[in-house]
């Protein structure tokens, strides 16, 4: 009896163990042909190791659902030029924009960290950004210290991207005295992508089953991926024609008509249930999706602000200012829940961390011409620092930045 079992044990075992020396050796003459790349000695095929190449004692190695947009991440290498727009930004060495920066820290030189999507880092003009404004402005008040403000921002960026970038590039190591906060704009994007995302309908095809599973596998195994690509060149005389010909399977519809017909129904069905969640504030703030969301924007930020406020560095989060755009059906939802879904995940980290907040848009409804503040709509309202909102946050960041006691003795009086 006891045989009978090992035998079955080593009937399983072995196999296992001949594809794990199999995968190992396969990736370590990778390692070895890439002049020892060791990106190919962690888990993950070459898909994922291409999309990826994260620095893997930092990140996690994969991405949380909604935030699967890493390509722009990936790019920014020191010396990389990329392009935006109809504009080319060089990437420095501390994978800000720019010119390089010396990691050394004088001991005269305060410095701001700023973490930021495209309201701090605006492409539309080169002199729009207010960390630019911000860091003239205390230059002109500093006392026997100089001000440097580093712009972590960058078009695009939501609050994974820039957890990424903190970690990747050790932006904590660069000794900042303080970190400014103000994203949330392309979390909000996701959160309503996420939300209005009616997935259409696919009947269960096996051939696009195993293809699918198929590409999952090569994405994590180099073992997999190298006997695929060498199936694929005797079936099909080339990779590239056997990859279409499998995504041609993959896309392939094949309803019938009354599987199309009850793919229109859970159309008609989920555009129901988003017209309810988007009318009752009530049903949006309990939805799936936007818990989801709330969960990872409090998450990626909670690393980043935990780090800092154990090295006792202060942070402050920037509530943002805009104007709302039309309340129309297509735009409504945007304006509706974009200040009380930011809001309230930056007021959760302030209790949280215990450090502060400073409300822009309050600020900003003091102003005579507010308009004037913003540049370039988006979804129907504003939401960019033009020049003269650039400087009038600048201003106002001093301020507030006296207020809470911060740097008193390297500031003077206004």
């Amino acid at each position: 009896m006891k045989a009978s079992r090992r035998k079955k044990v080593a009937f399983f075992i072995l196999p296992l163990i001949l594809l794990l020396s199999a995968e190992g050796a396969q990736r370590l003459r990778f390692y070895w042909k890439s002049d020892g790349n060791s990106k190919f000695l962690f888990w993950g095929g070459p898909g994922e190791i291409q999309k990826l190449n994260p620095d893997f004692r930092k990140l996690p190695r994969w991405l949380p659902k909604g935030h699967t947009d890493f390509e722009g991440v990936v790019d920014l290498r020191p010396g990389d030029l990329v392009p935006q727009d109809d504009r080319v930004f060089r990437i420095n060495n501390l994978g800000m924009i720019g010119e390089d920066i010396p990691r050394e820290k004088p001991s005269d030189l305060r410095r701001i960290l700023v973490l930021g999507d495209v309201t701090s880092f605006v492409i539309f003009d080169s002199e729009n950004k207010w960390p630019e404004e911000l860091q003239q402005v205390l230059n002109r008040h500093a006392k026997e210290v100089r001000f440097q403000v580093l712009n972590g921002a960058f078009e695009g960026h939501n609050s994974f991207h820039l957890k990424h970038l903190f970690f990747q590039f050790g932006w904590l190591d660069l000794e900042p005295d303080l970190i400014i906060i103000y994203s949330g704009l392309f979390d909000f994007a996701d959160l309503m992508e996420n939300l209005m995302e009616v997935k259409s309908f696919e009947q269960f095809r096996f051939k696009r089953f195993f293809l699918k599973v198929s590409g999952s596998i090569s994405d994590r195994s180099l073992l997999y991926a190298t006997v695929k690509e060498r199936v694929l060149r005797y079936l099909f005389e080339s990779v590239e024609k056997g990859y279409a010909a499998m995504g041609e399977i993959i896309q392939e519809s094949e309803l019938t008509p009354e599987e199309d017909a009850r793919r229109k129904a859970r159309i008609r069905k989920k555009s129901e249930e988003l017209s309810e969640v988007l009318r009752d504030s009530n049903k949006f703030f309990d939805s799936e999706a936007y818990q989801e969301w709330r969960g990872h924007f409090v998450k990626n930020f909670d690393s980043v602000v935990g780090t800092a406020r154990e090295k006792g560095i202060p942070v402050i989060f920037l509530k943002p200012p805009f104007i709302p755009g039309p309340d129309t059906p297509e735009g409504a939802f945007w304006w509706r829940y974009f200040p009380d879904t930011i809001v309230g995940a930056i007021d959760e980290l302030v209790a949280r961390h215990e450090v502060h907040s400073i409300d822009l848009q309050n600020f900003f409804q003091t102003v005579p011409d507010k308009r004037a503040l913003f540049t370039h709509h988006w979804a129907g309202g504003f939401v960019h620092p033009s020049r003269k909102g650039a400087q009038v946050i600048a201003e106002y960041l001093t301020n507030e930045i006296r207020g809470l006691g911060l740097f008193s003795e390297q500031l003077s009086e206004q």
